[in-house]
């Protein structure tokens, strides 16, 4: 049951609260720049993350070919990809939380949190 009102939340309250932000944004700023804010953020995420998403495969594969299992780098690349799908999502709020997952020192924080999350789902299990 828990499941259900997280992906509740995700699905309705997310959203509602994105375009809160942006029709208040328009509001104080104007219809066209908040716009432009939207796109240019959603252009500006897509760049970064291409570029991040190449580094972290260079990484995969360098950690590979060292005969090294890439689990840091396997979930490097997943946080960097959640995050280029958020910055092109349209919303305020998503583009911050999709810039934190492309930022080095940020991305590290959320990867140590994924790992904590992990860690006690798999100790769970045994």
């Amino acid at each position: 049951m828990i499941g259900f009102w997280r992906i509740l939340i995700l699905l309705t309250v997310v959203p509602l609260a994105e375009l809160a932000l942006l029709l208040e944004v328009g509001r104080q700023i104007g219809t066209m720049q908040t716009i432009s804010i939207v796109l240019v953020t959603g252009v500006v995420g897509a760049f970064f993350a291409s570029r991040e998403e190449a580094a972290a495969i260079r990484r995969i594969r360098r950690e590979v070919g060292g005969g090294q299992i890439p689990s840091q780098a396997l979930l490097n690349a997943g946080i960097v990809l959640v995050g280029g799908l958020l910055l092109i999502t349209p919303g305020l709020m998503t583009d911050a939380v999709g810039f934190a997952c492309l930022l080095n020192p940020t991305r590290r924080l959320i990867a140590r949190w994924i790992g904590r999350k992990i860690e006690v789902f798999f100790w769970g299990l045994m």
